[in-house]
């Protein structure tokens, strides 16, 4: 009889503690559902309480030109503008340009036949020694001691000499589109031609050498320009930051309503 008193309280005993063990169970689920169900409340509700923030953003400022650059031109174009770096003593130019060029993936021929018109080789010593600077710059620093210069012609980067790249023979003929000028200029000049004027005379006194020629061309409202490859590099950059200034002064107006 105590047998079995035993064992009817033991089942019991497991019973209740299988019935508190399934309550906790049952209890913990409540919970968390009620927990998920509260994130997903917020979660749903939380973007109306934040209110939307509205930035002005900067147009991208390109100045553009014609004929336009063919891609291999584009692609000496970015290669210039990337960095580079360069550990060379009197190392041959021949072979610090063919390393040059396979590092960066473009052609660069060396003209032969203007160098040797200085006196110069294509085996010329060149020394630089440089590491995060545009390869522009590191070929300026490179070239410079010998009088040399790069130009991008014929879809490849030349090495020639400054002489040479300054002939008014290799000028090169381009077209630059200025119409954006006008409702600027014509606010300070009497009428758009004086504005274009403006804008011409700049380009002349800042830039221009005396055998360069500028000319505009009011129906299309473009700039005419013959001159060194150098020289336009410096036109797109000029033209580029009074554009920038402009968008400075069209932003600071803003800010002042």
């Amino acid at each position: 009889m105590e047998t079995q008193t035993r064992i009817m309280f033991w089942h019991r005993k497991k019973l209740i503690l299988a019935v508190c063990g399934l309550t906790s169970v049952w209890l913990v689920m409540v919970v968390n559902a009620e927990d998920k169900h509260r994130k997903k409340k917020q979660n749903v509700q939380a973007p109306s309480a934040v209110a939307p923030s509205i930035k002005r953003s900067a147009k991208v400022i390109k100045t553009i030109s014609f004929p336009a650059l063919t891609k291999h031109e584009l692609k000496i174009q970015e290669a210039l503008n990337t960095e580079t770096e360069c550990e060379f003593s009197e190392t041959p130019l021949s072979k610090a340009m063919e390393l040059l060029a396979e590092r960066h993936g473009i052609q660069i021929l060396i003209m032969s036949h203007s160098l040797g018109e200085e006196g110069l080789t294509v085996d010329e010593p060149v020394s630089l020694k440089v590491k995060g600077i545009s390869l522009k710059n590191a070929l300026g620093l490179m070239l410079e001691p010998n009088e040399l210069t790069y130009v991008v012609d014929q879809d490849v980067l030349k090495i020639t000499t400054r002489i040479y790249a300054e002939d008014e023979l290799e000028y090169q003929l381009r077209v630059y589109p200025v119409g954006d000028f006008d409702n600027t200029l014509k606010d300070k000049c009497d009428n758009a031609l004086r504005g274009y004027a403006e804008l011409t005379d700049a380009i002349q006194t800042t830039i221009l050498e005396y055998d360069d020629s500028i000319s505009l061309v009011s129906s299309s409202q473009s700039l005419v320009i013959n001159a060194s490859y150098h020289n336009h590099i410096k036109i797109v950059e000029f033209l580029t930051q009074l554009r920038l200034a402009r968008q400075g002064q069209e932003a600071l107006s803003e800010d002042k309503k």
